[in-house]
């Protein structure tokens, strides 16, 4: 499937995340434009909330690549946004023709 991990080792008791941006960089630095990246479905970032930060985001998205990473309360506030206009968090409930 062609899978590759990326890893930076560092000095113990660095928090994950910390400099994700420049991994990000070395992982997708190639000939590829931005177009031919997305539109060729092959590129994928998967990530835990530690790199869940703008810049990674926005890395992610200037060089074309499709992405996931895990959010949570901590780093997107979503209770509190969702609070401040008057908006409740609903569990999607599937009905029986779905």
């Amino acid at each position: 499937m062609g899978l590759c991990h990326g890893f930076q080792l560092r000095p113990g008791n660095t928090k994950s995340g910390v400099e994700s941006k420049p991994l990000v960089i070395q992982s997708f630095n190639d000939e590829k434009t931005q177009v031919q990246r997305k539109f060729g479905k092959k590129a994928f970032f998967r990530a835990d909330s530690a790199y869940c930060k703008q810049d990674v985001i926005k890395a992610l998205i200037e060089f074309g690549v499709q992405y996931t990473i895990t959010a949570h309360d901590g780093t997107t506030h979503r209770k509190d946004l969702f609070q401040n206009v008057g908006m409740h968090w609903q569990p999607w409930i599937y009905s029986e023709e779905k």
